[in-house]
C-alpha cells in the first residue's frame, strides 16, 4: 500500500495497470490491479474490491498462472465472507486451497483450510470444522509458521467453545499463546 494512502493506492494500481497493459506486461500489469483492489478491500470498498479481484484472478488464469489465481481466490472468499455469502465463500476459499496445495504453496494452503473451517463453524458445522483443524494442525508443525499454528489453535479453540467444551477450548488457547 502506497504509504497507508488508499486512494493513491488505488489510483497508482489502476494508472500502472493501464501503462503496464500498452507495455505487454501482462503479468505486472495484473499484479498492479490486484494492489488496487487490495487499496479498495482495505477501504472497505468491497463492491469495487470484489470486481477488481474477481477480474484479476481471471487474468491470471488466462495467462497461466494458476499460484497467483489461487492467492486471489483466498483473498475473493474473504470478501464474500465479509459480505455473509458464507456458501460463496466456501467455494473460494475451496479453490484457493485445492490451488495452492497444486503449486506447493503450503503456508498459502494453511490460510485458505483455516478460512475453510473457520466457515463451517460460522454455518454451524462445528464437528467438520474440527476435523479441517486435527487434521490442518500436524501438517502447519511440518509446514508453516507458529503464527498459522496459533491460529488454528485459536480457531480450534472457539469451536471447542461452541460445542460447549470448556476445557478443551481453553487447553487450545493455552496452546495457540504458547506458541506465538
Amino acid at each position: 500500500l502506497y504509504f497507508g494512502k488508499l486512494d493513491s493506492t488505488i489510483h497508482l494500481g489502476l494508472f500502472a495497470y493501464g501503462v503496464r497493459m500498452r507495455h505487454h506486461e501482462f503479468i505486472p500489469a495484473i499484479n498492479s490491479l490486484s494492489k488496487a483492489a487490495l487499496g479498495y478491500s482495505e477501504k472497505g470498498d468491497l463492491k469495487n474490491a470484489l470486481a477488481l479481484n474477481l477480474k484479476v484472478e481471471l487474468l491470471y488464469r488466462q495467462n497461466k498462472q494458476p499460484l497467483f489465481a489461487a492467492k486471489i481466490q483466498n483473498n475473493i472468499g474473504s470478501i464474500f465472507e465479509k459480505n455473509g455469502q458464507l456458501d460463496e465463500a466456501k467455494k473460494w476459499y475451496e479453490k484457493s486451497a485445492k490451488g495452492t496445495k497444486e503449486n506447493n504453496d503450503l503456508e498459502g494452503y494453511i490460510t485458505a483450510t483455516g478460512n475453510l473451517a473457520i466457515i463451517e463453524r460460522k454455518q454451524g458445522n462445528n464437528s467438520k470444522a474440527e476435523k479441517i483443524l486435527l487434521d490442518l494442525i500436524p501438517f502447519t508443525e511440518k509446514n508453516g509458521r507458529p503464527e498459522q499454528l496459533s491460529q488454528i489453535y485459536q480457531a480450534l479453540g472457539v469451536v471447542y467453545r461452541e460445542m460447549k467444551n470448556t476445557p478443551k477450548g481453553l487447553e487450545c488457547y493455552l496452546k495457540s499463546r504458547k506458541i506465538y
